[in-house]
């Protein structure tokens, strides 16, 4: 059996703290294993955008095609993909081999987004909001985490995208909040973009999701309602962006246009309003 490393990493933001929860791509990889001794891994991914997988593997007495460890980008589809094949050194009896892999949304190429995107506030237009949560003052990439949002947003808000792309995952069943002990009870939706970031939206409502995963959003669509769910204090909406990078997914710094500037970077205390 396969040890799942947990590459699988979509940090979100609460008011009280940095809280996470774990949702991730729905790949999956299985070994097939064949008469002749020889081994193909297969991967397949059941979500609704491509996925890099980490693969590693300890090979006893066996060789692989494929440079080990692997970074291996695997598309949705309900078809499995070849994505190592493991041969038996024929001279010796004992061959064995195990194999531990993770996943990530998104292409890891070391390639960094684009920084000057200029994202719609995710609030309906006209409302104002109290930034409670910033860590985003300039566009370095130093710290992976340090790039999170939180706004202050009575509970039952519509929540809008900020940009146009792919529901890829949706939840929406917990009712719990609290101290860190609840960071991993927000519901979220994470919508992946064209350009291979995607923001993840937090702290819904239960039952507050109004999109569902696969589903095409364009920038000002509803996607839910604001909660008080997970690690928070009070009714907020928690935003960020990601991309795939090693070892770890990573948050871009995110400007925003609102009603007294056409770009800005958001700062904690600040009112904002959606033009």
């Amino acid at each position: 059996m396969p040890r799942l490393l947990s590459y699988i990493f979509l940090l979100l933001s609460g008011f009280a703290g940095m809280a996470q929860n774990k949702p991730g791509p729905l790949v999956s990889v299985e070994d097939v294993k064949y008469k002749d001794g020889s081994t193909v891994l297969v991967a397949t991914n059941r979500g609704f955008a491509p996925c890099t997988i980490f693969l590693e593997a300890e090979l006893l007495h066996m060789t692989s095609d494929v440079a080990l460890p692997a970074k291996i980008v695997v598309f949705p589809s309900p078809k499995p993909q070849v994505i190592a094949h493991f041969t038996p050194q024929e001279q010796y009896l004992t061959r064995t081999y195990t194999y531990w892999y993770g996943a990530q949304l998104g292409i890891c190429n070391g390639k960094k987004p684009d920084t000057t995107f200029i994202y719609r506030l995710p609030l309906p237009t006209g409302t104002t909001s109290t930034i409670l949560q910033a860590r985003t003052v300039d566009s370095t990439y130093s710290k992976p985490w340090s790039h999170a949002v939180i706004f202050r947003l009575p509970e039952n808000t519509p929540v809008c995208a900020a940009r146009a792309g792919v529901v890829t995952d949706v939840r929406q069943d917990s009712d719990k909040s609290g101290g860190r002990g609840r960071r991993y009870d927000a519901n979220m939706i994470v919508v992946f973009h064209d350009d291979g970031t995607y923001a993840v939206y937090t702290h819904f409502r239960q039952n507050g999701a109004a999109v569902q995963a696969g589903q095409r959003v364009n920038e000002g669509d509803v996607l839910g309602f604001s909660g008080n769910t997970g690690w928070v204090k009070e009714p907020c909406l928690g935003f960020n962006v990601q991309y795939s990078a090693e070892p770890d997914p990573r948050m871009v710094p995110t400007l925003f246009q609102t009603t007294t500037s056409p770009g800005l970077y958001l700062k904690t205390g600040q009112t904002v309003t959606t033009p």
